[in-house]
């Protein structure tokens, strides 16, 4: 075997007030990540053969998160030979997304199977997070696992568990012609501390959140996951998601959109995209006629009245797998 590829999901972090600790795998959009055995010295080249976004991808292995994690593995696990990483980019770049970490597990599954590696779920989340910003493992490990995953990092420790999506929960991903500054600068405005208030209300949501995801209660899982007074408050105040977007302006969409809609809207990431969760047994009219259709038509006047347009608007649902190996 001298090429491998693999299907890898995009994913959404977060999930309103689970800051680095919740994560949910997308089934659109995605990308597919291939390796390929060269000649030559050891080391790693990266090639962009297609896909909507081919033009954004970064050559540099130096640069390019999927380089980076193919470079660890390939020097932690002394192999000693030159790869090519070939990516078919079908995931918005700088939307709040998880390109990097969704390029950064393609690159390690796919080598993996080229070596024969058998690592661990839990050695490639390692080894793809070490190159994302911060080092943070919920992306990586949304797209690795697919489903809901919850994140726990102390110190050197990973742990995650995994939940599988209600049947019924599906999604609406609305990229807006917002440019997002990096990822570092979206984590350098997020307070150090919080007051006992955003604490209780923060462990609090978090919790309903979690038995509602298990349950399947969505009413429960779209009242608590809309609001966070913390970190979505403090970029929104900071211009983050857009200067017009302060948080008292997204906090009434956000209030609108449950109030006549029954759809809750999260910042995907570190944004701008916005992420509108919908019951699918709510929204079984004709397309266009549905609420969450409605909703959708809301967020994007609202943007528009902003001064912002509107990229992409993909109607997705969780994804059920992670990762996987596929016939290019």
């Amino acid at each position: 075997m001298s090429e491998v590829w693999c299907w890898v999901p995009s994913s959404s972090a977060n999930l309103g007030p689970g800051f680095d600790v919740f994560s949910m795998a997308l089934e659109r959009p995605s990308l597919k990540i291939g390796a390929k055995l060269l000649d030559g010295p050891e080391g790693v080249e990266i090639t962009a053969i297609g896909g909507e976004y081919a033009s954004e991808v970064i050559s540099s292995p130096d640069r390019n998160s999927a380089g980076k994690a193919a470079t660890l593995l390939i020097k932690r696990c002394q192999l000693k030979r030159r790869v090519r990483i070939m990516i078919d980019a079908g995931i918005p770049v700088r939307k709040g997304l998880g390109a990097s970490g969704a390029e950064a597990v393609g690159a390690i599954v796919s080598l993996s199977a080229l070596f024969g590696l058998r690592l661990k779920p839990l050695e490639i989340i390692e080894i793809a997070s070490s190159v994302e910003p911060g080092g943070h493992a919920d992306n990586v490990a949304a797209s690795l696992n697919g489903g809901i995953n919850i994140v726990d990092k102390t110190g050197d420790k990973l742990d995650i568990l995994r939940i599988d999506p209600p049947s019924n929960l599906a999604l609406v991903v609305i990229v807006p012609s917002i440019e997002k500054l990096s990822t570092n600068s979206a984590r350098s405005v997020v307070p150090k501390s919080v007051s006992v208030e955003n604490y209780i209300r923060g462990i609090s949501q978090i919790s309903m959140i979690t038995v509602g995801l298990i349950r399947g209660d969505l009413k429960t899982v779209f009242r608590h996951v809309s609001f966070d007074y913390v970190v979505e408050a403090a970029r929104a105040n900071a211009g983050i998601y857009g200067e017009a977007y302060n948080w008292k302006v997204l906090l009434e969409e956000k209030q609108m959109l449950l109030d006549e809609y029954n759809v809750a809207l999260t910042i995907s990431g570190a944004g701008p995209s916005r992420l509108l969760w919908y019951d699918l047994n709510e929204n079984q009219e004709e397309p266009s006629n549905r609420p969450v259709d409605r909703a959708v038509k809301l967020v994007v006047e609202n943007m528009k009245r902003h001064g912002y347009g509107v990229k992409e608007i993909i109607y997705t649902r969780p994804a059920r797998h992670g990762a996987i190996l596929i016939d290019n």
